[in-house]
């Protein structure tokens, strides 16, 4: 096993001698670094829609909910809505819903912990 890999040595010794050394130009690092600048410039991805819309949205869909939850059916300006509160019923799915404090207890807590998740991957991201 050795004898094969003396072969081989002898081999690529003979061949690196045959070669000989070749010397790079004047401008082999700045080249070969200007490549890996290239290469290494990271990738910023632009979502396609913008947190300002889905924060537009999001306040228009909660508006819109409290105005047919809690808007008296007299007072909607829009005499559709008051026609599709009346088809469908709309009623408030939670004025029923009645909770002992330690299920209240620990919905706050889950609350709770689920808005920490953000501010510590943010925290631990910043730091590595």
């Amino acid at each position: 096993m050795e004898e094969q890999f003396k072969e081989l040595d002898k081999f690529t010794s003979k061949w690196v001698q045959e070669a000989g050394l070749q010397k790079p130009s004047a401008s082999f690092v700045d080249t070969i670094m200007q490549s890996i600048e290239e290469q290494s410039k990271p990738v910023v991805f632009t979502p396609l829609i913008s947190k300002k819309i889905w924060v537009l949205l999001g306040t228009l869909l909660v508006c819109s909910l409290i105005y047919m939850y809690w808007i008296p059916v007299t007072e909607t300006a829009l005499p559709n809505i008051a026609f599709i509160r009346e088809k469908f019923a709309f009623q408030n799915p939670v004025a029923d819903l009645k909770f002992s404090k330690v299920t209240a207890y620990s919905l706050g807590f889950l609350a709770l912990f689920l808005v920490q998740i953000p501010f510590l991957k943010r925290m631990i991201s910043r730091r590595y």
